[in-house]
C-alpha cells in the first residue's frame, strides 16, 4: 500500500464510521464510492470521495454521490487526490460543485521526537462511552472560528462516535478556566491499522499562540505509538500544515476540495 493509498484509507475507515451513526447516513459503493452525510450544516463534516481507478462507470459513480446529498441538501466536500480519476473533477465541476482549497496528505513514523512544549498544568482528557462530549465539541467548533458553540447535530455526531471502540478523543483543558482548550481524534480503524488517522486538530482562538497545538499532537502520537502503531497520517488544511511539519510530518500528496454548498434544507 503507498503512502497516499494509507491516508486515502484511513479517511475510507472514518467516512463509514461516520455514515453508519444513527443519526447520520452513509453509503458504500465497493467500486469506489464511498459517502456519509452527517447532518451538519458543515461541509466539511460531510463526505463523498471516489477512488475508482479504471472503471468504466465513473459517470454513474458521481452522480450516485451527488443524487446521496440530495434529500437533505446538506453542503459537502469531495477530496480530489493526485489519484483520483481526472473525470471525477470534470463532472463535480459540471454538476455545480466549486474548487474550495487545497489540503496536504501528510504522514510522519513512529517513535517520533516531540516538539518542546511548555505549561505543565495543561491537564490531559481522552474522552469515551459516557463521557460529555459537548464541551469537547464546542471547542472544535470554536476552533474552526465559526464563533459559537457546536449546533446540536454535530455535538449528537460527537457524542455518537465517541462510542466506537477504534476512535480515540483527546483534549486539553484550561489551568485557569478549566474549559477544553485543544482538540484532536485519532482513527485506528480501516485496512492499515499499524496507521493512525489524525482529525479534528484545533484550538479555540482566545488560547492560541501557546503551542498548545504542538502539544495536543504530542498526546495523540504518543497515545498512537502505545496502541501498536508505526505511522500517523492526516489531512492538513493550509492554516494546519505548519504546525504537523514542526512535529515530524511530510507531505505526500495535495488534495483539492471541490464543494457543494446549497443551502440545507429545513
Amino acid at each position: 500500500m503507498s503512502v497516499n493509498d494509507t491516508v486515502i484509507s484511513n479517511l475510507i475507515s472514518l467516512i463509514e464510521i461516520s455514515g453508519s451513526l444513527d443519526n447520520s447516513r452513509g453509503l458504500a459503493d465497493r467500486r469506489g464510492l464511498w459517502a456519509c452525510d452527517v447532518n451538519t450544516e458543515s461541509a466539511y463534516e460531510n463526505y463523498s470521495l471516489l477512488t475508482a481507478r479504471g472503471t468504466d462507470d465513473i459517470d454513474g459513480l458521481v452522480a450516485s454521490g451527488l443524487d446521496f446529498f440530495k434529500s437533505s441538501g446538506n453542503p459537502h466536500i469531495w477530496p480530489i487526490f493526485p489519484e483520483t480519476p481526472p473525470r471525477v473533477k470534470f463532472l463535480l465541476e459540471a454538476g455545480g460543485a466549486r474548487y474550495d482549497d487545497t489540503f496536504f496528505g501528510m504522514t510522519a513514523s513512529l517513535p517520533y521526537k516531540a516538539p518542546a512544549v511548555g505549561d505543565d498544568r495543561l491537564r490531559e482528557i481522552w474522552l469515551s462511552c459516557g463521557d460529555d462530549t459537548k464541551p469537547w465539541a464546542d471547542a472544535v467548533w470554536y476552533g474552526f472560528d465559526s464563533g459559537e458553540p457546536a449546533p446540536e447535530n454535530f455535538a449528537r455526531f460527537v457524542s455518537e462516535i465517541a462510542l466506537r471502540g477504534e476512535i480515540f478523543i483527546f483534549g486539553l483543558t484550561d489551568p485557569v478556566s478549566g474549559v477544553i482548550a485543544a482538540t484532536g481524534l485519532l482513527n485506528l480503524s480501516g485496512t492499515a491499522k499499524e496507521t493512525a488517522g489524525i482529525y479534528y486538530v484545533s484550538t479555540r482562538p482566545e488560547f492560541r499562540r501557546k503551542e498548545w497545538g504542538a502539544r495536543v499532537m504530542r498526546g495523540l502520537m504518543e497515545k498512537a505509538l502505545a496502541l501498536g502503531c508505526r505511522a500517523a497520517c492526516l489531512i492538513a488544511s493550509p492554516a494546519g500544515r505548519p504546525l504537523y511539519l514542526k512535529c515530524g510530518f511530510e507531505e505526500t500528496a495535495r488534495v483539492e476540495i471541490m464543494i457543494y454548498d446549497y443551502p440545507i434544507v429545513s
